[in-house]
């Protein structure tokens, strides 16, 4: 059941919730005190004139899979993600943690929410029959899910999650890492990537 965000603490001119976005996570930084403990895991808040509006970070695993042209690689969903983090850092909250990795800034996270995301009928993972390799496929319910966020999102993060994803999937794997090292040398201290010469 939604709750009246009128009785969060310290909100006193709290208008409504809305029902199709995500959590706060920390309210704090949202202009609230105190996080309530049993809230849904949909919200926005509006207090005053403003409207705030943070989706899950999983959500934004499923948009950069909707996004996608093809069947998303590891590479490209880590690699999308993280240029969102970096990006649109204001339009998140309670993002992936990126960490230098064997190929790049890395968050095993995103592939734990990935599983999660297909077993909620979200997504599909393709996983080869004698590999490792998989790829990441939108359900037509996962399309129409990220439809729905997109209406809620922060329109700039949308628009960014979709052109990261576009030029991952046109550039090779090392001009993907090249740029990335590039642009963030502080990722490439464990790499096991050698830059073509």
């Amino acid at each position: 059941m939604w709750r009246d965000a009128c009785s969060l603490p310290d909100a006193p001119q709290c208008q409504r919730v809305l029902p199709q976005a995500h959590v706060i996570e920390d309210l704090g930084r949202a202009g609230f005190s105190k996080t309530p403990t049993a809230l849904p895991t949909a919200q926005a808040y509006v207090s005053g004139d403003v409207h705030r509006v943070f989706m899950h970070r999983r959500e934004w695993t499923l948009l950069a899979i909707a996004s996608a042209r093809r069947p998303m690689r590891p590479i490209q969903l880590q690699k999308s993600l993280f240029l969102l983090g970096r990006k649109r850092a204001s339009s998140l909250k309670g993002f992936y943690d990126f960490h230098a990795y064997n190929w790049g800034p890395f968050d095993k996270a995103i592939f734990e929410d990935a599983e999660a995301l297909e077993s909620e009928g979200l997504i599909q993972i393709i996983r080869a029959s004698h590999s490792t390799l998989k790829e990441y496929v939108p359900t037509q319910v996962g399309l129409e899910r990220a439809k729905e966020l997109r209406g809620t999102a922060p329109a700039d993060a949308v628009e960014y999650i979709a052109q990261a994803v576009d030029w991952t999937q046109k550039v090779s794997f090392s001009e993907l890492l090249s740029q990335i090292y590039k642009d963030y040398p502080e990722f490439k201290v464990k790499t096991l990537f050698r830059d073509p010469v």
